[in-house]
């Protein structure tokens, strides 16, 4: 069997005091220390995950703000495309009235021009014919007298 002598006792004892010494010297300043790090790891995991959340929150709003100024770009685009097509329709169909209207001030000055010419035309050749039934008729009487003179 075991005795217990004073050694063992001695022992004991020692080996108590070492484990409430070791205790209050090394492990309670080891396992708060090891406590305060966790306690300082889960605040800073808790603010990296909220900074997280915010970027992600300032990121969608972000975005957000980038499609509504790409479709308000979009709209003065899509208005200035539409006004300059209208500006466009607008000068081509003057450009065309325009034109139109030149046209028409050519056909009548043409027109005006066809028939001074015409005018003239006909004076010349009734001039002619008059001068070439003149001289027809003249040399008809010549040679009547002619004739008449011969006979």
């Amino acid at each position: 069997m075991l005795s217990f002598n004073l050694t063992l006792i001695i022992q004991m004892v020692s080996f108590l005091m070492f484990a409430w010494l070791f205790n209050q010297v090394f492990f309670r300043p080891v396992v708060h220390h090891i406590q305060e790090r966790d306690r300082y790891l889960a605040e800073e995991q808790a603010t990296a995950e909220r900074l997280i959340d915010e970027a992600r929150k300032m990121r969608q709003e972000h975005d957000r703000r980038l499609r509504e100024a790409q479709a308000v770009a979009q709209a003065l685009v899509d208005t200035s495309v539409k006004e300059s097509q209208a500006r466009r329709s607008e000068r081509l169909a003057k450009a065309r009235a325009e034109a139109q209207e030149m046209i028409l001030h050519a056909r009548r000055v043409l027109e005006s021009e066809r028939k001074d010419v015409m005018g003239m035309l006909k004076s010349e050749v009734d001039g002619i014919a008059a001068l070439i039934a003149d001289q027809v008729l003249g040399a008809r009487s010549g040679e009547r007298s002619r004739e008449g003179a011969q006979a």
